[in-house]
């Protein structure tokens, strides 16, 4: 049995990280549209997914 320490992280952990990463990336007063950070995060065209998860924050 795998400890939760070693234990890989989920595909919505993934999507997440490379969501947030790529947020960090945009300089200040630049604009970007979720589709546009769903591109750039190599998620497709989750710009519907992007707006819910950065509501979150």
């Amino acid at each position: 049995m795998n400890s939760p320490d070693s234990a890989s992280p989920s595909p919505a952990e993934l999507r997440r990280t490379a969501l947030y990463s790529t947020l960090m990336q945009v300089p200040d007063g630049k604009v970007v549209t979720y589709g546009q950070l769903a591109e750039l995060a190599g998620l497709g065209r989750a710009a519907r997914w992007v707006g819910r998860t950065l509501s979150q924050l």
